[in-house]
C-alpha cells in the first residue's frame, strides 16, 4: 500500500515538474523533415558496410554497447544512470523489472546514390515476467540528437 502511495506522488512530481519544464521552453524545430519523422541520411557514394562501420564505431565511442549488428540494421544499448535511470524506471517499470535502458537503432540499406540510414531512440525495460515496456524517444529534440550524429558522420 504505502509503495503504490509512494509511486502515485512520485509520478505526480514527475509530471508536474515535466509540465512546467516544457511549458516555458518554446518548440524546437527538426533539423531535417522527413516522411517518417525519424532522422534519416544519406551517405553518397558509400556502401552499406562501410556506413555500418562508421555507425558501430561511433556508438563505441559514445559508451554504448552493440546489442545487434546484422546485414541491415545496427542496434546500439546503454544502460540509463542517476536520475534518467530513476524516471524511466518510474515511469516503465517497477521493483522487479530490469534496469532501463537507452537503444539506438539504425537500419542501413542500398540506394540509387549511396547508402540510406534511419534511425530512432527509445528507452525499455523487461518485466519481471519476460514482458518488453518500450517508450520512444521521438521528440524533436531527441530526433535531432541523432540527426546530428548522422551529419557528424557524413549524412546529407
Amino acid at each position: 500500500m504505502f509503495e503504490k502511495i509512494t509511486r502515485a506522488l512520485v509520478i505526480s512530481a514527475v509530471i508536474g515538474v515535466g509540465l512546467t519544464i516544457t511549458g516555458c521552453s518554446a518548440p524546437v524545430p527538426l533539423l531535417k523533415q522527413t516522411q517518417s519523422g525519424q532522422a534519416e541520411g544519406v551517405f553518397a557514394g558509400q556502401a552499406p558496410e562501410a556506413v555500418k562501420s562508421a555507425l558501430i564505431d561511433r556508438c563505441v565511442s559514445l559508451g554504448y554497447g552493440i546489442q545487434e549488428a546484422s546485414s541491415n540494421q545496427v542496434v546500439c544499448a546503454q544502460a540509463l544512470k542517476d536520475r534518467e535511470q530513476l524516471f524511466a524506471q518510474v515511469m516503465l517499470g517497477n521493483a522487479y523489472s530490469t534496469p532501463p535502458q537507452k537503444k539506438l537503432q539504425f537500419t542501413v540499406y542500398q540506394v540509387a546514390n549511396g547508402t540510406k540510414v534511419a534511425g530512432q531512440l527509445w528507452v525499455e525495460t523487461q518485466m519481471a515476467f519476460g514482458q518488453i515496456k518500450r517508450a520512444e524517444m521521438n521528440a524533436p529534440a531527441q530526433v535531432n540528437s541523432v540527426q546530428e550524429l548522422l551529419f557528424s558522420l557524413g549524412a546529407k
